[in-house]
């Protein structure tokens, strides 16, 4: 995230960049996820379609929860009728939407507040 905005996939080295702090959103539909290294949000660049690239932005967009195959895991969808979830691709890829029952499980860990974490070896 070298220009504070793109996301790319890596190894997890547990540092700041790597970490987000979901925030449920105030109507109570949906979460964010804010950056603890920048305070930026999880987004979409540009409309919500299968490829989009996962960026960091300041705009705030709503995200679902869907269960994944993991015990304790789930899926980032986010709110739209398309039903695209976060997929993080081999390390130094971009992250983008994609079928959501593909791609990428995440975990919560306890921090500060609950902390996103990519399950498995990229992100």
């Amino acid at each position: 995230m070298k220009d504070w905005r793109s996301l790319s996939s890596a190894a997890w080295d547990a540092s700041d960049n790597q970490k987000w702090v979901a925030e449920r959103v105030e109507s109570g539909d949906g979460w964010t996820f804010r950056s603890v290294a920048t305070g930026f949000f999880l987004g979409v660049d540009g409309a919500a379609r299968p490829g989009a690239s996962v960026i960091a932005t300041r705009e705030e967009t709503a995200w679902d929860l869907s269960v994944s195959r993991e015990p304790s895991t789930f899926r980032l969808v986010v709110l739209t009728d398309a039903r695209l979830g976060v997929q993080p691709g081999p390390t130094g890829r971009s992250v983008i939407l994609g079928d959501s029952r593909e791609g990428g499980e995440w975990r919560f860990e306890q921090g500060q507040g609950p902390i996103l974490r990519h399950v498995g070896s990229e992100c």
